[in-house]
């Protein structure tokens, strides 16, 4: 890989399971990654079986890593010392599509708010985990958790729910 995809492959590792455009977009760009570069950059990692795209009818795409490989990414991303700050640029991220969202999932959009949210479980988890071991971080911690509340009662996840907050008090 040369030097701008591997940038974009190790920031890859922020995110947990699967990454929409959008959100790679908004957390993996800057610092010698430009945004109108990410398209190219993903189709040349997907091009070397890095990365590989799922397309459910309806939905956006989703690019994923296998974990092995996510866990080699997340190895070279703590190595290039990025790891504190794109986790922060992550658990941002996220913050704000839960806070936008967060009405949508009270209105009349609320069954495919509801989906969304569903696939971006697993990146608002691992957002609530930066919160709760990044200095500096609980307070979006909370509000990510405030964010998601009508999604926790949804779907019944008050448990899971209890277990963040304690996590972050």
């Amino acid at each position: 890989l040369d030097d701008p995809e591997r940038r974009l492959f190790r920031r890859l590792a922020v995110f947990a399971r699967g990454r929409t455009l959008e959100a790679i977009e908004g957390v993996c760009s800057g610092e010698g990654v430009e945004s109108f570069e990410i398209v190219d950059l993903l189709t040349q990692l997907v091009d070397e079986a890095v990365v590989y795209v799922e397309k459910a009818p309806g939905q956006d795409a989703r690019y994923f890593i296998l974990e092995t490989i996510w866990d080699y990414a997340n190895e070279k991303l703590i190595e290039a010392g990025e790891a504190e700050p794109f986790r922060i640029r992550h658990l941002d991220y996220f913050l704000h599509f839960a806070e936008d969202a967060a009405p949508k999932i009270r209105g009349p959009e609320q069954r495919e708010w509801l989906e969304i949210f569903e696939q971006e479980e697993f990146n608002i988890r691992y957002a609530f985990d930066a919160a709760a071991e990044l200095p500096g971080q609980v307070a979006k911690g909370l509000r990510l958790l405030a964010a998601t509340q009508r999604f926790v009662e949804v779907r019944g996840l008050f448990k899971e729910a209890r277990e963040i907050f304690e996590r972050l008090l």
